[in-house]
């Protein structure tokens, strides 16, 4: 499942470059823009029941509150518009909620980084027995089975197959032998 979360939030932090744009070409709509990408967001990530879907939530909150006039205290400046003062706090929302999602990204990238290394490992054990395993593999669906089937057909990896299997949902395991595979591939 961390795959998943992996590839949504990461979806998410590309499209907030969307929203920035917003705001050089017309930050009339910055506010209403970046309140969209919340919703979008929370539609994608909600239903992983992600920690991040609570900080969608709080800005959600926060940029009501700014559009209604509440503006935070360190956003206060003399002589600035209502608008730029809401642009300003927005832009400080954004910067919080782009740390929050680098930092789960990273966080999942890390745990999947032992498995990697596991997984390549053994397939360099594969192409130990097997000098031509990697010619005409793709990296694709098919060509993630073929290795894994290759790795289990070799009883001294059936040790950290199986801690591999323990430890990460066949989703995630097959996520991190693709990138291993377009690794050794490319």
């Amino acid at each position: 499942m961390q795959a998943l979360a992996r590839e949504k939030l990461l979806t998410a932090l590309l499209s907030l470059g969307e929203v920035v744009t917003t705001y050089r070409k017309d930050s009339t709509r910055f506010v209403a823009a970046y309140f969209q990408w919340l919703e979008n967001t929370d539609e994608q990530v909600g239903p992983l029941r992600l920690p991040v879907s609570g900080l969608i939530q709080s800005q959600k909150s926060q940029l009501l509150a700014i559009e209604d006039g509440l503006i935070p205290p360190h956003i206060q400046t003399e002589g600035s518009s209502v608008r730029k003062r809401q642009r300003a706090a927005t832009a400080a929302l954004i910067d919080t909620m782009t740390l929050a999602l680098q930092d789960k990204l990273q966080t999942i990238d890390r745990s999947f980084d032992d498995a990697q290394d596991k997984l390549a490992q053994c397939l360099a054990v594969v192409m130990g027995q097997q000098s031509d395993f990697l010619v005409n593999l793709k990296p694709d669906n098919t060509g993630v089975a073929a290795t894994w089937l290759a790795m289990t057909g070799i009883k001294e990896l059936a040790p950290v197959l199986n801690y591999l299997t323990a430890k990460y949902p066949r989703a995630d395991r097959e996520y991190c032998l693709h990138a291993v595979l377009l690794n050794a591939l490319s």
